[in-house]
């Protein structure tokens, strides 16, 4: 892997899920969280393509269902599952590009919201699959594309910086 090292990524996706499992939650905005391990397996996702989305997003789901109370593998999948869609996305953003970066991101949000209702209705036969789609996802979806103009620049810099290359295009 000539990009940042692995041991890199996984402190980062640790404390993104250290984070979002802990204190995100107690700073509501709107009475909706930032989902930071969204954001890097998104950034993640971006920058390897679909197959290293998926293998990113499964690892950072695995991180957050061992640091929260929710059913081991939920995450996980759900998380690999967006990361993967979101590296569909590499062909056309660009780190200058910062609107289609925030619609791939409300796009890997919702695609993961609703991997993981429908992984949750398997579970818990109370859970309101609506409820949920109106009043968690496309609120965290769009809170979450509001911040990805700066993660994702951030983070393409950090990344270009890291690897050594300074990239125009990634294809």
């Amino acid at each position: 892997m000539n990009d940042v090292s692995r041991p890199t990524v996984l402190c980062l996706m640790a404390l993104a899920a250290l984070a979002q499992s802990t204190a995100v939650w107690h700073f509501p905005l709107f009475g909706v969280v930032w989902l930071p391990m969204l954001h890097v397996v998104t950034l993640l996702a971006l920058w390897h393509g679909p197959a290293g989305g998926a293998s990113w997003g499964f690892v950072g789901g695995l991180f957050l269902d061992a640091f929260s109370n929710a059913h081991w593998g939920l995450s996980a999948l759900a998380l690999a599952v967006a990361g993967c869609v979101g590296g569909f996305a590499i062909a056309v953003v660009q780190p200058n590009r910062v609107i289609l970066a925030a619609i791939t991101t409300l796009w890997v949000a919702l695609v993961y919201f609703l991997l993981l209702g429908a992984l949750l209705i398997t579970f818990d036969s109370a859970f309101s699959f609506g409820n949920m789609l109106l009043h968690v996802a496309l609120p965290t979806a769009l809170l979450n594309a509001l911040f990805a103009p700066l993660v994702v620049l951030a983070g393409f810099r950090l990344l270009e910086v890291a690897t050594g290359e300074l990239r125009t295009r990634r294809r």
